[in-house]
């Protein structure tokens, strides 16, 4: 079984998530594109700030400048693009997509979250790598490379496979293509740099901050 990164929906945001879901399913009879894309907005910046905005509270002044400035940029592009592509599916198609989303959601301990899975290797790479951290800071970069590769599993899972599902004309495919690897890329350099920035100690609270999204699922 494979192991699994959840990441925490408000209340809110998810009560109006499943009454959204709820309406498309009964056949609502007007386009809800604008509300659903609204709201899958605020569920990606709540994801992003979860995974990225913690950089910014451990760092250094001039770091913590820049790490916000990343979150801005991306959550101003998720803003700003997710609710208009949306604006182009059909009720049908918004149901097909609300559906799949929702079966990678569950509520537990109080809370709704939002999960997909990584392979076990991956998952006890990670928890080794933040184990062995210690003052050695050559060892920072790998494990930042690590939770790299952990987020792309997740952006291939919940964007990626989703937006080819829903099959876009080519000239709005091509251009979400773009505005996802954008986002990816300048979260993730972020990451790279901070990487190399960071102080072991510094490094390992962001680690850690990261390690409690993972669920490992003992055999």
């Amino acid at each position: 079984m494979d192991d699994m990164v959840q990441l925490n929906i408000q209340p809110t945001t998810y009560r109006r998530f499943l009454e959204l879901q709820q309406l498309l399913n009964l056949g609502h009879p007007d386009s809800l594109a604008q509300p659903v894309g609204e709201n899958l907005a605020e569920i990606a910046c709540q994801i992003v700030e979860q995974v990225f905005g913690y950089l910014s509270q451990i760092s250094a002044e001039q770091q913590h400048f820049e790490s916000e400035h990343t979150v801005e940029q991306i959550i101003a592009t998720i803003r700003k693009h997710l609710p208009w592509s949306m604006q182009l599916l059909s009720n049908e198609r918004l149901t097909l997509l609300m559906n799949d989303l929702a079966a990678m959601t569950s509520v537990h301990d109080g809370q709704t979250w939002l999960h997909y899975p990584i392979a076990p290797a991956l998952a006890r790479k990670f928890t080794t790598q933040c184990q062995n951290l210690s003052d050695d800071p050559t060892k920072v970069p790998a494990a930042f490379a690590t939770v790299v590769e952990i987020i792309d599993q997740g952006v291939t899972q919940l964007v990626r496979r989703p937006k080819q599902k829903l099959k876009f004309n080519f000239v709005v495919d091509k251009s979400l293509a773009g505005v996802i690897g954008l986002t990816t890329q300048m979260g993730y350099k972020r990451l790279e740099k901070m990487a190399k920035q960071l102080t072991p100690e510094q490094a390992q609270a962001y680690l850690q901050h990261f390690l409690k999204f993972i669920q490992i699922n003992t055999p």
